[in-house]
């Protein structure tokens, strides 16, 4: 079986979800295996799911109650800790043990694996550590393998001394593929939503702090002067000390794939993870004049981001101003001057909504992807930025206890209502094949969230909350009835089907003929993608293909998919490449597709089938040698699909492509119309895609076989007397080609002669040529 690839759905984006983060928001008890079938079969795809076990045993949270000098030396500490039953006494030479911290406990007969998960278990026995014994030993995070981090012993949130550590520490990790279309989903939030419409589970609250409901104005003065940005919230807060967060937040963010950095970034990461909501912290006393401005880029105004990138800004980008300079490209990325960084005392919290359009524009342009900014390109929640602040400063409040909010800013130019649709049952019905009742819809909308209306006979009428950019009309609402009950196959009636009284397209069933004659020829089918990259079009540009006549996608989803495929070699190639790496060396294949191409200013595609072979011409078999295949193999079938459509006097002529390898390569020629080419691939072409065994390629119009198939066919009577052969020994010179030597004979129009072939070749280095 040979790997050919097929794109069905574009899935652009994959995030991490931890299963306790989940059960913040949803109660919910299913293993992680049945979790992920149900949201597999709602759609999101799970493409794995990873448990988090921790490597150690025995280890219990404690509380420090009083600390002094070792005695016999400076840098050590005899701790008392509770235990949760009794207080023991150990030494420890971290210098942050103090009195009333929680920490993590190894008692006595507790295991480690500090130096690794393969590495051998330590045992915690008693120990004296200069005359003074220890009953155990607190960890760092490097002991109990949580980071690399040893310089201090762990510090927990309050829990109860005595507590187990090990459940607390252990996890699943689930990895999720989404396609373009489920920005609301990108989030916790998003997939405990998801979850609860599934399972009728309820969400549950957060407790978060309410700035949202006390706007006051502090010194910072802000103006939206963009109609790209409906809303922009923020708050201005003092008394910041930037730090490392604490364990539980650097946990959190590592194991979902995002790289700690200090207290205030973290932040904004767990929010944007969590709710869907990017943030972004700007040093508030690098904003000149206490004004910021959302506005649109100026004519070669330029910024120097994160990173210390300079880059020039697309004209009407969003961007976040002071007076004097650019501090953002909003909603793609922050600029290097107005960075938080360790001596930051006072920072504004931006927590904004931009408009998807604009944000995917604008990061095009710049040649940049961030993950705020695939999230707004995506749509996010314009009703949450208010929501994201209160939460940002529960957070705040935890890891700098002296923060103080100073100014609290919410402008909109928007105010958000509910998309309002109908959905009608009768359709719902008939798409999904049963009749599905007034109640199962009704509890479908309102497991989603959405507020919905029975007019007493066949019509609801919905209410679709701003966040689902999916939902844009009844087919959408449909679709969700379908996701939530699937299809009831025990229900569904037989479907009655019209089909159409118009005749099939003479060129589709003549597509359909050429597809059944290549799967005769024992050539299995691939499908590739129309779209390729730049890279790979520059393989065909000798092709013959005009570099003026390639079709570039406007805004493509990603470079690799820029531009409409000019040929079939490209994706035949790489599934070459593909099936090669997976040690699948015998391929013969075609595909049926379209290319396309710019003829002045107008834009065609043309039909065609592409054929590839490559490894061996046929299994090997203990009574026959099997052979490579070579360009005798690959004529031969385009011989025979060339006879089965009766295609008059095919005649292959010379060519002299650079894709192919020179003297082993052919057009195909009928009354001067070139219907194809036949070859084996230059090598320097297979070296492009690490192909190191030889590679034969064919390529024919399907429209024009189309043209020139005889229709009709004329039998005639068969010959009064036997047929006799004769053979004919020529002496030509080498650049002679047997198709030249073939016209000259039949160019005398004998009415005996039936058929023309080559027999034998002869050459020896005494043959006389001088008379060339």
């Amino acid at each position: 079986m040979c790997v050919s690839m097929a794109a069905l759905h574009y899935l652009d984006f994959s995030m991490k979800v931890l299963l306790s983060w989940l059960k913040e928001y949803i109660d919910i008890q299913e293993t992680a295996e049945k979790i992920a079938e149900l949201l597999t079969n709602a759609g999101i795809e799970v493409d794995s799911i990873e448990p988090v076990i921790p490597q150690f045993t025995g280890v219990i949270a404690a509380k420090v109650i009083k600390t002094e000098k070792h005695p016999q030396s400076e840098k050590l500490t005899v701790a008392q800790v509770f235990d949760g039953k009794n207080e023991i006494t150990l030494v420890c030479g971290a210098p942050n043990c103090r009195p009333g911290i929680t920490v993590a406990l190894a008692p006595i007969g507790a295991t480690l694996r500090p130096d690794g998960p393969l590495k051998p278990l330590l045992h915690v026995s008693k120990a004296t550590i200069r005359g003074v014994e220890s009953q155990g030993m607190l960890c760092s995070e490097k002991e109990l393998l949580l980071s690399d981090f040893h310089e201090e012993i762990i510090e927990l949130e309050e829990i109860a001394p005595g507590t187990p550590l090990e459940a607390l520490f252990h996890d699943v990790i689930f990895e999720v593929s989404l396609t373009t279309n489920l920005g609301h989903v990108m989030s916790i939030l998003g997939l405990a939503r998801e979850l609860s419409a599934i399972t009728g589970k309820p969400l549950k609250a957060k407790a978060t702090s309410e700035v949202s409901s006390q706007l006051k104005k502090g010194s910072l003065k802000i103006s939206l002067e963009t109609k790209d940005c409906p809303r922009y919230s923020a708050l201005l807060v003092t008394g910041i000390e930037v730090k490392k967060s604490p364990l539980w937040l650097r946990l959190r963010l590592e194991r979902c794939g995002i790289r700690s950095v200090n207290g205030i970034v973290d932040l904004t990461n767990l929010i944007a993870l969590e709710l869907g909501q990017p943030l972004h912290a700007f040093d508030a006393d690098c904003i000149e004049d206490n004004q910021i401005i959302v506005r649109g880029a100026k004519e070669k105004e330029q910024l120097l981001l994160l990173g210390s990138k300079m880059v020039s800004l697309p004209a009407n980008a969003v961007v976040i101003a002071d007076p004097k300079k650019v501090c953002a490209v909003g909603g793609v990325m922050g600029g290097e001057l107005s960075s938080v960084t360790e001596n930051t005392k006072a920072i504004l919290l931006e927590s904004a909504y931009f408009l998807p359009v604009s944000i995917r524009k604008t990061r095009k342009a710049l040649g940049l992807l961030s993950d705020a900014a695939k999230r707004y390109e995506r749509g996010c929640d314009p009703r949450i930025t208010m929501q994201a602040l209160d939460y940002a400063v529960a957070l705040l409040k935890k890891i700098c206890p002296k923060a103080e909010i100073e100014g609290v800013y919410d402008n909109l130019q928007d105010d958000f209502k509910s998309k309002q649709l109908t959905c009608r049952r009768s359709r719902t019905s008939q798409i999904l094949g049963y009749e599905v009742s007034i109640g199962d819809m009704e509890q479908c909308f309102v497991r989603d969230g959405f507020e919905a209306k029975w007019d007493g006979n066949d019509l609801f009428t919905v209410l679709v909350p701003p966040y689902r950019h999916d939902i844009k009309e009844e087919i959408d609402l449909i679709e969700e009835v379908s996701q939530l009950f699937g299809v009831k196959s025990e229900l569904v009636k037989q479907v009655s089907y019209i089909g159409s009284e118009l005749n099939n397209s003479p060129l589709f069933l003549h597509e359909r003929q050429i597809r059944e004659r290549l799967l005769t020829e024992n050539l299995q089918e691939f499908v590739t993608c129309d779209l390729i990259s730049p890279k790979m079009v520059e393989i065909v540009r000798n092709h013959p293909i005009d570099q003026n006549s390639l079709v570039k996608v406007m805004n493509p989803v990603s470079v690799e998919q820029s531009v409409l495929r000019p040929s079939t070699l490209p994706g035949l190639l790489d599934v070459v490449r593909r099936n090669i790496c997976q040690r699948i060396l015998d391929i013969s294949g075609f595909e049926i597709g379209h290319v396309h191409f710019k003829n002045g200013d107008k834009y065609q595609g043309r039909s065609v089938f592409g054929i590839v072979l490559s490894g061996k011409a046929s299994p090997a078999h203990f009574d026959t040698q099997t052979k490579e295949v070579d360009f005798f193999d690959l004529k031969g079938i385009v011989e025979n699909i060339l006879h089965a459509f009766a295609i008059p006097q095919a005649a292959f002529k010379k060519s002299e492509l650079s894709i192919f390898h020179p003297g082993r390569q052919a057009k195909v020629v009928v009354d001067g119309l070139q219907l194809g080419m036949v070859g084996e691939l230059h090598p320097q072409v297979l070296r492009q895609f690490d192909i190191s065994q030889r590679v034969l390629f064919a390529e024919f119009d399907i429209q024009d076989l189309f043209s020139l198939q005889t229709k009709e066919r004329k039998f005639v009577s068969l010959a009064e007397f036997p047929s006799s052969e004769r053979d004919w020994t020529v002496t030509v010179a080498e650049a002679i080609t047997y198709e030249e030597m073939k016209e000259a004979v039949e160019s005398l129009k004998s009415p005996l002669l039936e058929i023309v072939s080559l027999v034998a070749i002869f050459r020896h280095e005494k043959l006389d040529f001088s008379w060339r």
